[in-house]
C-alpha cells in the first residue's frame, strides 16, 4: 500500500470515527428529526391526526381506547434510548476500521455504510410508527407496553443486525467488482497495447 493510499484510508477512517463522536454529540438533533419523519410518516400513511414539538422530540397523537370515556392526547418521546444514533455509532466505528485495512476498496466501504445506515434509520422510524399506531389503536396498556418492550426491542435488534450484515455483504461486494473491473480493464489495455505492437 503506497502512502498516498495510506493517508487517503487514515483520512476516510477518521473521518468516518468523527462522524460517530459527532453523532453522539448531536443527538439530540437525531431525535427531533426522527420524532418528525415518524410524525409525518403516521399521519400521512394511516391518517392518525399527529403533532410533533417543535422544541422536543415528542411524538402527540390521541389514544382511542384505553379504559377511558373517549379518545384522549398523549405525548410519545423519542428518549436517548429509542434513538437510531446510538445503533449507527458501532456501525461507523466498524466502517472506519474497514477503511483503514487494505481489503476493502474505500468507496465500497463508504457507499456500503451509506446504505447500511440509512436502511436502520428507516428501520427505526418504522418501530416508531408501530409503537404510536398500536398505541393509538390499543392504549398504554396492551398497546405501548407490547409495542415498545417487545415488538419494539425486536425491531431494533433485527434492524442492527441486519443492518451489520448488509454493510458486510456490500463491502465485500462492492469491493470484488471493483477489482473484477480493474483486472478487465487492465487486460483490455495489455490486449490493445499487444495489437498496436504487432501491426
Amino acid at each position: 500500500m503506497s502512502r498516498g493510499e495510506t493517508a487517503t484510508r487514515g483520512v476516510i477512517s477518521a473521518s468516518l470515527f468523527a462522524s460517530a463522536g459527532l453523532l453522539v454529540a448531536a443527538q439530540a438533533r437525531v431525535r427531533q428529526a426522527e420524532a418528525s419523519v415518524a410524525g409525518a410518516a403516521t399521519r400521512s400513511m394511516f391518517g392518525v391526526d399527529t403533532m410533533v414539538n417543535a422544541l422536543r422530540p415528542v411524538i402527540h397523537f390521541p389514544v382511542k381506547a384505553d379504559g377511558s370515556t373517549g379518545p384522549f392526547w398523549i405525548g410519545l418521546t423519542v428518549s436517548q434510548e429509542c434513538t437510531v444514533a446510538w445503533l449507527l455509532v458501532p456501525l461507523l466505528v466498524l466502517s472506519g476500521l474497514f477503511a483503514f485495512g487494505r481489503r476493502f476498496a474505500i468507496r465500497a466501504v463508504v457507499l456500503a455504510v451509506f446504505i447500511a445506515a440509512v436502511a436502520l434509520s428507516v428501520v427505526n422510524v418504522v418501530r416508531l410508527v408501530v409503537i404510536v399506531m398500536a398505541t393509538h389503536l390499543w392504549g398504554l396498556g396492551a398497546g405501548y407496553r407490547w409495542s415498545h418492550d417487545i415488538y419494539g426491542s425486536l425491531i431494533s435488534i433485527a434492524g442492527a443486525l441486519l443492518s451489520t450484515v448488509l454493510f458486510v455483504k456490500l463491502v465485500t461486494r462492492l469491493t470484488k467488482r471493483g477489482n473484477l473491473v480493474t483486472t478487465l480493464a487492465a487486460v483490455h489495455t495489455q490486449a490493445d497495447s499487444a495489437q498496436g505492437v504487432g501491426s
